[in-house]
């Protein structure tokens, strides 16, 4: 079995700031297979902005005798749209791992 690898990246909806990334989270600390509804526990910045975390889910795949990445894109719900990555809204009650962790398992359905 691959063993799968999970950059985060953190960023605000509408902000002009480029986004902050830690790569090589372990994915094995998200528990909860059921889906959060609802925005009573997203996290908002001062100004007002919904916090939103997201994943590059990744694995190394042997080529030839070096290897390559392969990276994991979700299609988007909206037609039109094209291929995203996994993302969604950080919540008051998880880390930032966990939020970015448990949204790669709702939107993508993987693990690690």
């Amino acid at each position: 079995m691959t063993e799968l690898y999970v950059s985060l990246c953190i960023s605000n909806i509408g902000s002009h700031f480029p986004p902050t990334y830690n790569n090589n989270i372990p994915s094995k600390k998200v528990i909860s297979l059921v889906s959060r509804t609802g925005r009573d526990l997203q996290r908002y910045n001062t100004t007002g902005y919904r916090q939103v975390v997201g994943c590059i889910p990744y694995r190394y795949k042997k080529h030839g005798g070096g290897r390559e990445i392969e990276v994991l894109l979700i299609s988007a719900q909206k037609k039109g749209k094209g291929m995203l990555l996994p993302k969604g809204g950080w919540e008051i009650d998880e880390s930032i791992e966990e939020a970015a962790l448990r949204e790669t398992i709702e939107e993508a359905g993987v693990t690690g």
